[in-house]
């Protein structure tokens, strides 16, 4: 991956801290995947033969949870990177408000589903 192709200048400060961005990025230097995982620009090294049983089974994890704030979440998480300290409490004071109007519905089925098991 180079910086040139994916808006690496915007994104990599935004994961790895502007220092280690700009070191990346000035020099050249390859990393592997240890030491992407070791700075946050990934987050978890598998074995290749091992990735889609990791991918499944982090995809079932998501899919187990609500939907809709599942949804909310990666808005809230999305706005984040730009929006201000007051406007994400904002955001999420007005997701929190949605979720309880809207999830009873979620909360009555994942506990039929626990009473089950």
């Amino acid at each position: 991956m180079t910086t040139r192709r994916c808006a690496g200048t915007k994104l990599l400060p935004h994961l790895v801290g502007l220092g280690k961005a700009k070191e990346l990025v000035l020099t050249g230097d390859f990393i592997d995947a240890f030491e992407a995982q070791r700075i946050g620009l990934v987050n978890k090294v598998v074995a290749p033969e091992n990735l889609m049983t990791e991918s499944m089974a982090m995809a079932e994890k998501i899919a187990s949870r609500s939907p809709l704030a599942t949804s909310l979440s990666r808005t809230a998480l999305d706005q984040g990177m730009e929006a201000s300290f007051d406007q994400i409490m904002e955001l999420e004071k007005s997701h929190l408000i949605i979720c309880a109007q809207n999830g009873t519905e979620f909360v009555e089925k994942r506990l039929k589903e626990m009473k089950e098991k």
